[in-house]
Order: C-alpha cells, then structure tokens, then sequence
C-alpha cells in the first residue's frame, strides 16, 4: 500500500477530533455550531471579496467605499479571535481568560499598524476594522460560552 492522496488529512482530522475529545469538557450544541460556522463563513465571504469583486457588496461599497481595503484585517483578528475563542469554551476556559486574547489581539493590531511600518503603510483604519472583527467575535462567543454549550457526558 503506498502513499494515499488526502490520507495526512485524515489522519490530522482524526489527532484534532482525539484531541478534541479528550480535553473537551463541554458539547456545543447544534445551533452554537451553526451560528459559528456561518459566522465564519461569512467572514470568509468577506475577506475573498477583497480579490473577487464579482463577490463585493454595492451596499457595503456605498456606505464605506474603501471596505475592501481593510476587510483583511478584520477578518484575520476575528478567525484567530473566533477559533481559538471557540475551542477554548468547549475545553471550559473562562470567557474572561478569552478576552485578555482578544485584548492580546486589539493591542497587537495597534502597534503593528501603528509602530511597524515594515511591509505595511501606517494606516490606523486597519486597526480600526481589527477591533471590529474582536468584537463581533465578543459578541458571539459571550452568548455562547453561556447558553450554547452542555456538560459533555461520562463515559
């Protein structure tokens, strides 16, 4: 038997889902993971808009015309925000202990975009639109963290 396309795939999906389940104190429920996965994608939707302006929104255009300039920002502090956020409650972190993250991030936004003009222009509105995605990310994980899981059961 040789090699077989997608098999590390398999075989990283299934250390994820042991992993998972041997540190997992809580289930999320089904409209949690719902609400998480359109979440994401449509911060995923967002973000390929940045490329594709088959993709763009003329009302999101109209409003803010520059938008798509800094979407980017916006969407990495909210994934890296969302999905560490999101395993972390299932594993039973405090919501408090994922906010210093989410402060970790907002403050790493600024001084990137402010202080390290390295591969990037000085632009404050990138920082701006970094708050935005942490706190959209607030905005679902609190709720969550409170009415989206269940104990896991013994086994």
């Amino acid at each position: 038997m040789g090699y077989q396309p997608g098999s590390r795939i398999i075989i990283g999906f299934a250390y994820f889902r042991f992993m998972i389940d041997k540190h997992a104190k809580y289930i999320p429920k089904p409209g949690m993971t719902i609400t998480y996965l359109f979440l994401l994608g449509l911060v995923l939707f967002l973000f390929m808009g940045r490329t594709k302006a088959s993709l763009r929104s003329g009302h999101l255009l109209s409003v803010f015309p520059d938008f798509y300039q800094h979407v980017s920002n916006f969407s990495i502090s909210y994934m890296l925000f969302s999905i560490v956020g999101y395993m972390w409650l299932i594993m039973g972190v405090k919501f408090g202990k994922i906010l210093i993250v989410g402060m970790f991030i907002i403050i790493a936004n600024f001084i990137y975009e402010l202080f390290l003009p390295f591969i990037n222009t000085k632009d404050i509105v990138d920082a701006y639109f970094g708050v935005a995605g942490v706190v959209l990310g607030c905005l679902f994980l609190y709720p969550a963290g409170r009415y989206g899981l269940r104990e896991k059961p013994v086994q």
